[in-house]
């Protein structure tokens, strides 16, 4: 697993588990699935992030002059991934997840352009950083 700087910039009102962060330099619209301490927001925070699939994989092979990044869909949990998948990793922009699964099912992926569909993005925090004393 991959551990990122993320900023917290906004939590959901209704939904709790629902959080905007930026890693990277990019504002990514997450679930929270673990935390066990209070969130702050303007706080950074190592987090590790995952994707979640819950029915099949879409995915798709696509041409070298798609933008690699990620485009929430109807600003909800669903995103389409758009990046490079090589060394049994998913590139997209700066972020980079690990799918046992993708590996396992689509080899013939491996060195192309990619674009999946996930549910939802993940966001596991474990530690508060820069705190001041």
């Amino acid at each position: 697993m991959f551990k990122y700087k993320a900023k917290l910039v906004k939590l959901d009102e209704e939904i709790e588990e629902l959080g905007f962060f930026i890693i990277n330099g990019i504002e990514l619209l997450c679930f929270i699935s673990s935390v066990t301490f209070q969130l702050e927001l303007n706080k950074e925070y190592l987090v590790e992030l995952t994707y979640q699939i819950l029915d099949e994989y879409h995915i798709n092979n696509t041409p070298e002059q798609y933008t690699i990044g990620f485009k929430n869909i109807n600003n909800n949990f669903n995103y389409h991934l758009y990046g490079s998948f090589k060394e049994n990793i998913l590139s997209v922009n700066s972020i980079k997840f690990t799918d046992e699964f993708l590996v396992n099912h689509f080899p013939y992926l491996e060195n192309k352009n990619i674009v999946l569909f996930i549910d939802r993005l993940e966001i596991s925090i474990e530690q508060v950083l820069n705190e001041q004393e």
